[in-house]
């Protein structure tokens, strides 16, 4: 849904295929580069061990993960192959994480200060 007081901003509830089966809230910047259409069309890529911060009043429990030409003036959400599962984990090429010492293991959530996304969020 467009959050009713912001130009740029979504709401979001969406199912990452949790064990509880909550939606996760997730609030995005995407009005002006995606429609409500294209949101609701098919499965995205959510970047789900974020730690949640609040966004112009809502609780944001994650990031739409999207990719974009270099001026940020065209945006597109990333989406997974067509026969993934919902709430199925992706793996990044290049093994960020193993030089960690984390090859496969589920990631807690990632601490803001070490800005561990930074490393491939860009």
């Amino acid at each position: 849904m467009v959050h009713p007081e912001s130009e740029k901003l979504y709401i979001e509830k969406i199912d990452l295929g949790e064990a509880d089966g909550k939606l996760r809230t997730i609030v995005s910047g995407l009005q002006a580069f995606v429609s409500l259409d294209e949101m609701l069309n098919d499965k995205i890529l959510v970047f789900a061990n974020l730690k949640p911060k609040k966004l112009a009043g809502i609780l944001s429990e994650g990031m739409v993960l999207c990719a974009s030409n270099d001026d940020h003036t065209a945006v597109e959400l990333m989406r997974p192959h067509n026969d993934s599962a919902i709430g199925e984990r992706v793996a990044l090429e290049g093994g960020i994480f193993g030089e960690a010492g984390l090859p496969q293991a589920l990631q807690p959530v990632l601490n803001p200060k070490k800005k561990i996304e930074g490393k491939f969020l860009e």
